[in-house]
């Protein structure tokens, strides 16, 4: 299969690269900089924002394009209009070319925020889209537009998949993923032996490996389109909250006993007016979609220690 990652030098998107590699694919990355990571394993073409040639004279049949160049919440909150453009317009043009060039499946990362700012119940696909922040709007103006130019689409499937909050190791040093909660936390255990989180830690978060979500990609790469479907939207989670002082306790034991090295985990003092609320991120219809889970937490969570050992230690 020939597939082209949008954002491929990102956090996820290189993560997903290597592993679809590793299954045989043909992968192509794109990115916006003109410096550009050299690596053998990969075509590499530059894209920029109403600049497509690169893949038009591509001398491959794209059986598939994934959309990995979605900026986070902070990008987006202090510059709304560039989160406009890469998260939602830009994902709309190369929607419409994949239906000009007959490819086969369009897989854009939406996230679980879309559904709101306090997640506070039990989320099914079909959930209400309440929040206003701007990196939530930018994606449901992006789900919003990909379902409209489906209906135009007679052999594109189009699949949203909003995604719960990913961790594990990076490919390179480089990854913009050192902000991540997880990534960050076992980051600097490793190098100061503490961590202060800036929080109380009571707040809950579904949090799901990169490794499941590479694997989640693969399944539907590999899925039969049912007949007369051009646009479908599930929820990648693990369909359970945990509080960051429950996973941080998992995080301190773990790396406790492979270095043999004792940690601090220092958390704010719990407030009387902070809320905190539980929730679930049903993923109910992946599973019914025939997807079985393949990966646990500690797994991913060794294989970063490993890395950060490695590499920061």
């Amino acid at each position: 299969m020939n597939i082209l990652i949008i954002g491929g030098y990102g956090f996820i998107g290189y993560r997903i690269a290597k592993f679809l590699k590793s299954k045989r694919n043909t992968v192509i990355l794109s990115s916006s900089k003109k410096k550009i990571i050299n690596d053998k394993n990969f075509s590499i073409i530059r894209i920029r924002y109403k600049d497509y040639e690169e893949i038009k004279k591509l001398n491959k049949n794209i059986d598939a394009i994934i959309y990995c160049a979605g900026i986070g919440a902070n990008q987006s909150e202090e510059n709304y209009e560039l989160a406009k453009r890469i998260n939602a317009a830009m994902a709309e043009d190369l929607a419409k070319l994949s239906i000009k060039l007959n490819i086969k499946k369009f897989i854009y990362f939406s996230t679980i925020h879309v559904y709101s700012s306090m997640l506070s119940k039990d989320y099914k696909e079909n959930a209400d889209l309440l929040n206003k922040h701007p990196y939530a709007k930018t994606n449901q103006l992006a789900e919003k537009n990909l379902k409209k130019i489906s209906l135009n689409s007679l052999n594109t499937l189009f699949l949203i998949l909003r995604l719960s909050n990913a961790f594990g190791y990076p490919v390179t040093l480089k990854s913009n993923s050192w902000k991540l909660l997880i990534n960050e936390m076992v980051k600097k255990l490793i190098k100061n032996k503490c961590f202060n989180l800036r929080s109380s830690g009571h707040q809950k978060r579904d949090f799901i490996p990169v490794s499941e979500l590479c694997n989640v990609v693969y399944f539907f790469l590999n899925k039969k389109n049912k007949k007369n479907k051009n646009y479908d939207i599930f929820n990648i989670s693990t369909g359970r909250s945990l509080s960051i002082r429950k996973v941080s306790s998992v995080i301190k034991k773990l790396l406790e006993s492979k270095s043999k090295t004792k940690f601090n985990i220092s958390f704010k003092n719990f407030k009387e007016n902070e809320n905190i609320y539980d929730y679930t991120i049903n993923n109910n219809k992946l599973i019914k979609s025939g997807y079985k889970f393949k990966y646990t937490f500690k797994q991913e969570l060794e294989k970063l220690y490993f890395f950060c050992k490695k590499n920061f230690k």
